[in-house]
């Protein structure tokens, strides 16, 4: 079993990630291959179905640390145990 999930938009992912900022809207629309509207759907309607993010405070910004979703994605695709809460 590989160490890490292979996604489709993975050189994306490398090339984003590369710096460890925080990931964008855009940026984890690309990762994910979704628009960006789908991912702004998602995070005011149903916003367990995308990684944890991180809500800046006094702004209305959404982002993401590259490992968070690094992370989700390899247990969403059952590569890692889910972290217990």
């Amino acid at each position: 079993m590989p160490a890490n999930l292979e996604f489709p938009n993975s050189e994306t992912f490398q090339a984003r990630t590369s710096n460890q900022s925080l990931l964008s809207v855009v940026d984890l629309a690309q990762i994910l291959g979704l628009s960006v509207k789908s991912i702004y759907s998602k995070i005011a309607y149903h916003p367990n179905e995308l990684p944890p993010r991180i809500r800046i405070p006094g702004s209305r910004l959404n982002k993401w640390h590259p490992e968070v979703v690094s992370r989700w994605l390899n247990e969403l695709a059952g590569l890692i145990p889910p972290i217990e809460p």
